[in-house]
């Protein structure tokens, strides 16, 4: 053996460190099913905001009768042991607004959601100029006021 074919067989090639590459095909599939998931699970409601206010320190209590309402799940509305749907709880709402600002305790009965306590809320705000308490179904008012 000659020294340049000792030589030859001493250079061994190493491979080289193989870079890992990122397929970005299914990467755009990911991206893609995000997309839809997200398209999917946004809901396109219309927030509106509502005014509550607490009551004033050292004002004199109402005279007028408040108006004790439940609401049932669905939309419907008990005053007084007689239920009403939307419209015809609006319409008595005008009817007792011209005997003088009454307030008005929303209650929600069993299985009542939010949407269905809002609903009542959107419906006084309607008819203009009450006072609005919300009631829990404990008998307690959101004022400390039974």
């Amino acid at each position: 053996m000659t020294a340049s074919a000792a030589s030859s067989r001493l250079q061994i090639k190493r491979p080289g460190r193989a870079r890992a590459r990122i397929g970005l095909t299914s990467l755009i599939d990911v991206i893609f099913i995000l997309l839809i998931f997200f398209m999917l699970a946004t809901r396109f409601e219309v927030w509106q905001a509502l005014d509550v206010s607490a009551g004033k320190a050292g004002a004199a209590p109402s005279e007028t009768r408040p108006l004790h309402v439940k609401i049932h799940p669905g939309g419907a509305f008990e005053i007084d042991g007689a239920r009403l749907d939307g419209d015809a709880f609006s319409a008595r709402l005008k009817s007792e607004d011209e005997d003088g600002l009454s307030p008005v305790f929303l209650e929600p009965a069993g299985g009542a959601r939010l949407a269905d306590l809002m609903y009542g809320a959107e419906i006084v705000r309607g008819a203009g100029g009450q006072t609005l308490s919300f009631v829990d179904p404990q008998g307690q008012e959101n004022g400390g006021v039974k």
